[in-house]
C-alpha cells in the first residue's frame, strides 16, 4: 500500500501522474484557460484505488524510470568525446536540406469534433448545451463542453463530475460513415489519391490539380471547405503547406472552422517549427514527449541543440524522425485510401464493462457484423485474424491466427474469434470485459477465394458447353503437353480418392449400398483431368487433390 508520502507527491500538480489525467486536454484546440489542475484532481479523485487507476500508476511508474535511464545515459555521453556523434548528425541533417520536397502542395483537412459536429448538425437543440457522444467513454464533445474540462477518451462518470449538466448522446456510426463517404466524395474531385486519417482526418495532394487548371491551392481549399458545408453541414479546418506534418499543424492554428498556409520558403518554415513545442508534432505522443523533455528537448528547436545525444538514446530511426520534424520535413506521397483499407479491415468498440458471457457473445457479434460490412465494401476476405479484448485493469490481451482459408461472413468471424475471447475470459476470472476487436489481414478480393473459384467452376460446368476446355473443343487438337500426358493415363482408370479415407468423408449408412448416379447437369468438370466430378467440396478436394498429384508426379518422371 502506497505511503502518505507517496500519495501527497502524486496529488502535487507537477507531478507526472497528475499530469497524465489531463491527457488530450493539454494541446487540443477548445481548452484555453481551462483549469488543468481541476481536470487532474477530478479525475485523480474518481478513479483512485480503481483498476484503471493502478494501471495509469504503474505505467507512469516504468515511465518515470525509463526517463531517469536516459537522463544518467546523457550523463556518461557528456563526460565523453561526442565530436563523431556530432559530425554524423550534421551530416544528416545536410543530407535532408538537400533532399527535402519543398515543391508540394499538400493540404490537412480536419473535421473537428467530428461526432459531436454531426449530432449537432442533426439535432440543433444541441446547438448551446454542453454535450458529449459516447457510451461508456466520451468519443468526442462539443467545444461548450471542453469549456468545463470534459475530453475524449474520459469515462462518462468522470466527464458528469466536471460538467453535471452535461447532455449524452449515443454514437450512430452509420450516420458518421454516412457523412463521411459525402466528404470523401468531395475530395476525389480534387485528389483521387486522397488518405483519410482515422475517422475525421485526411489529406490531399492537390499539386496536380492546381497545375492543370492553373488554381491557387488556397482557392482550391476554399472551394473544397464550402462544398463539404453546403452538402454536409459540417465545418472543417483546412492546412496547406509542403508536406504532411507541416500541413496537419497548420491546420491546428485555425480549428475549428478556417484555414491556413505557411509559404513554402525554408527561412518562413524553420522560423514556423522553432518554438513549436514537440509535443505538437504528429507522431510525438505523450510518452516520447515525456522522454525527450527528461534529456532537455521541449521544442522543436531544442531538437538542434542536443542532437549528438539522440541516435545512441533513441536510435537511428527516431534520430532521424526528430532532425526532420526540426527542419520540417515530412512526408509528400500519400497512401491512397482505397489502397489502404484493401490490406485490412478493423473494428474496435468499448462496451459497458461486463462479465455476462452472453452479453459479451453479443457485443462481439456486433464487431464482427461491423468487420464485415467493411468487407462487403471492399469485396475482400481475411485470412489473417487478430482479436484483441482489454479487461478493466486496461490491459490488453490479443491473439493472431492465421486461418485455413479466407473468411468475410460474420458468423465465421465470430466463430474463430470466440474462443480466445472465452479463454481470456477464463483466464482473469476476477476481472471484466470493456473492450472488444477484431481484425483482419492478408485480405484477397472475394472473386479469387477458393471458395468463390469452385462455386463459379460449378456454375461454369453447369451452364456451358461441356467441352468448354480449350484443349477439348477440337478433338484434333492436341492438349498441354502438360495434360495430355495425365489426360492419356487418367482416362482409362477409375477416377477415386485415395485409398485412405478422409477424415472429413462422411460414411456410407449401408455397407454395399450402390450410390446414386449423378446427372452430367449435376456435375462439376475437373481443369486438370477433364472428368465430371460430384459436385460437392469434401469429393471434389479429394479428387482434386488425386490429379494434382498425379500431375507433380509428371512433372518429374
Amino acid at each position: 500500500m502506497a505511503s502518505s508520502t507517496d500519495s501527497d507527491s502524486a496529488l502535487r500538480p507537477e507531478s507526472t501522474l497528475m499530469k497524465s489525467f489531463v491527457g488530450v486536454a493539454d494541446i487540443k484546440k477548445g481548452y484555453e484557460g481551462v483549469d488543468r489542475d481541476k481536470i487532474a484532481r477530478t479525475v485523480y479523485e474518481a478513479s483512485k484505488d480503481s483498476l484503471y487507476f493502478n494501471h495509469q500508476q504503474k505505467r507512469d511508474q516504468a515511465l518515470t524510470e525509463k526517463c531517469n535511464a536516459l537522463i544518467e545515459r546523457k550523463r556518461c555521453m557528456e563526460e565523453s568525446d561526442t565530436s563523431s556523434q556530432l559530425r554524423h548528425a550534421d551530416k544528416v541533417v545536410a543530407r535532408l536540406k538537400d533532399n527535402r520536397d519543398l515543391s508540394q502542395s499538400t493540404v490537412h483537412i480536419d473535421c473537428d469534433a467530428f461526432y459531436a459536429s454531426v449530432e449537432q448538425n442533426d439535432r440543433p437543440e444541441l446547438k448551446d448545451v454542453p454535450f458529449a457522444v459516447g457510451d461508456t467513454v466520451v468519443a468526442a464533445c462539443n467545444y461548450i463542453a471542453r469549456k468545463t474540462g470534459c475530453r475524449a477518451g474520459m469515462v462518462i462518470a468522470v466527464a458528469k463530475k466536471m460538467c453535471p449538466n452535461l447532455t449524452i448522446v449515443k454514437p450512430n456510426h452509420d450516420r458518421y460513415r454516412e457523412v463521411m463517404a459525402k466528404i470523401c466524395q468531395l475530395m476525389q474531385k480534387y485528389d483521387p489519391g486522397y488518405e483519410i486519417c482515422g475517422t475525421d482526418e485526411a489529406y490531399l495532394n492537390i499539386t496536380k490539380y492546381c497545375g492543370e487548371f492553373d488554381v491557387k491551392p488556397w482557392d482550391v481549399v476554399e472551394s473544397l471547405r464550402k462544398a463539404i458545408r453546403h452538402e454536409t453541414g459540417i465545418a472543417v479546418a483546412a492546412g496547406i503547406a509542403a508536406n504532411i506534418q507541416l500541413a496537419k499543424i497548420s491546420s491546428t492554428f485555425i480549428k475549428p472552422d478556417g484555414q491556413y498556409q505557411l509559404p513554402s520558403e525554408p527561412d518562413i518554415i524553420m522560423a514556423f517549427v522553432k518554438d513549436l513545442p514537440v509535443r505538437k508534432v504528429t507522431g510525438v505522443g505523450y510518452t516520447l514527449d515525456r522522454q525527450l523533455a527528461s534529456i532537455g528537448v521541449a521544442t522543436c528547436e531544442d531538437i538542434f541543440s542536443q542532437r549528438q545525444f539522440l541516435r545512441d538514446l533513441f536510435g537511428d530511426r527516431l534520430f532521424e524522425f526528430l532532425l526532420e520534424v526540426y527542419l520540417g520535413c515530412g512526408r509528400t506521397e500519400l497512401r491512397a485510401t482505397l489502397e489502404q483499407q484493401k490490406k485490412s479491415a478493423s473494428i474496435e468498440r468499448t462496451f459497458k464493462e461486463t462479465s455476462a458471457l452472453d452479453i459479451i457473445e453479443r457485443n462481439l457479434r456486433t464487431v464482427c457484423e461491423d468487420v464485415e460490412t467493411k468487407l462487403k465494401e471492399l469485396n475482400r476476405a481475411g485470412q489473417t485474424l487478430t482479436v484483441k479484448v482489454k479487461m478493466n485493469d486496461f490491459e490488453s490481451y490479443s491473439k493472431q491466427t492465421k486461418l485455413p482459408r479466407a473468411i468475410s461472413s460474420a458468423h465465421d468471424i465470430f466463430q474463430h474469434s470466440l474462443p480466445f475471447v472465452k479463454a481470456t475470459l477464463v483466464d482473469k476470472p476476477h476481472q471484466v470485459c470493456r473492450l472488444l476487436g477484431v481484425r483482419l489481414t492478408q485480405l484477397a478480393s472475394k472473386d479469387y477465394t477458393l471458395g468463390a473459384a469452385f462455386h463459379r467452376m460449378v456454375q461454369k460446368s453447369k451452364n456451358s458447353d461441356p467441352e468448354y476446355l480449350p484443349w477439348a473443343r477440337e478433338k484434333g487438337r492436341s492438349m498441354p503437353a502438360g495434360k495430355r500426358k495425365l489426360g492419356g493415363n487418367v482416362e482409362n482408370r477409375e477416377l477415386a480418392p485415395r485409398k485412405k479415407t478422409s477424415n472429413f468423408a462422411t460414411k456410407s449408412p449401408a455397407r454395399n449400398s450402390v450410390a446414386t448416379p449423378q446427372s452430367p447437369n449435376e456435375m462439376v468438370r475437373c481443369p486438370i483431368c477433364d472428368q465430371n466430378q460430384p459436385p460437392d467440396n469434401v469429393s471434389f478436394n479429394q479428387h482434386l487433390d488425386f490429379c494434382l498429384s498425379l500431375s507433380e508426379i509428371q512433372r518429374y518422371s
